[in-house]
């Protein structure tokens, strides 16, 4: 089984502004050659990806609030031969109004801008994803 992470920076809804067509294709195409790839069970992990990208649909949406955590950090599955993760812990988020009338998560606001946590995988996804897929045959 492989779960793989490739880089988004330039394939995520969220940078789009960031996207330069050759990177896209050097980052899409490191994602479909994981897709792919000869394995039996594969789980890719990645934001939701700009439509500049041509990634295939993906198959479920995740949340770090549905395993524990008070983040809001919307998350696309790829899966080939898992089944879909279950949530584990749902977790009541907390949020922070700035003055300009923002609004955010509590997890998101306190995690800085620039910060390469911001792209972490968070424990509990972790957790369940090898409580209910590390059994499997």
């Amino acid at each position: 089984m492989m779960i793989g992470h490739p880089v988004c920076t330039y394939i995520c809804r969220n940078r789009s502004q960031l996207n330069k067509k050759q990177k896209v294709k050097i980052d899409t195409s490191l994602f479909m050659e994981l897709l792919n790839a000869d394995i039996e069970k594969i789980c890719i992990e990645n934001p939701v990806p700009s439509l500049a990208a041509g990634l295939p649909k993906y198959t479920q949406i995740i949340q770090p609030y549905h395993y524990g955590h008070d983040h809001s950090k919307k998350t696309c599955l790829w899966l080939k031969n898992l089944p879909i993760l279950k949530p584990t812990k749902m977790t009541k988020l907390t949020y922070i109004t700035t003055d300009n009338g923002h609004r955010y998560t509590k997890g998101w606001y306190y995690t800085p801008r620039n910060s390469t946590d911001r792209s972490r995988t968070f424990k509990g996804i972790a957790r369940a994803m090898a409580n209910q897929w590390g059994k499997l045959n």
